[in-house]
């Protein structure tokens, strides 16, 4: 049985770190998705807040889309919160844009 040479066991090295790297880039891809998730949830909870829904209410909602396009097909864990957090910044944007109408008329 021969040894191998240097050229092969750097190869295979090479070849075992491609595919820890790729296991290691998928890592801060889902903490991203999760904070996402959750900064929506509580972005949504200020939008509820009369006159703040104005400002919160499409940050929420761009968290909620942001964490949905970093979720592609993986599990979320947090998707729950981040759907809560769309549906109250859509919601606060909306009752705060109608309590800002009413007191125009």
């Amino acid at each position: 049985m021969n040894k191998p040479t240097e050229e092969e066991l750097t190869q295979l090295i090479r070849e075992d770190m491609g595919e820890l790297r790729n296991r290691l880039n998928r890592a801060p891809r889902r903490v991203r998705m999760i904070e996402e998730s959750t900064r929506a949830l509580r972005m949504g909870c200020w939008a509820v807040l009369p006159f703040l829904g104005l400002a919160f209410g499409p940050i929420a909602f761009k968290c909620y889309v942001k964490s949905r396009i970093l979720t592609g097909l993986t599990w979320n864990p947090a998707k729950h919160h981040a759907a809560c957090g769309g549906i109250l910044g859509v919601f606060g944007f909306l009752v705060s844009l109608a309590w800002m109408l009413s007191f125009l008329h």
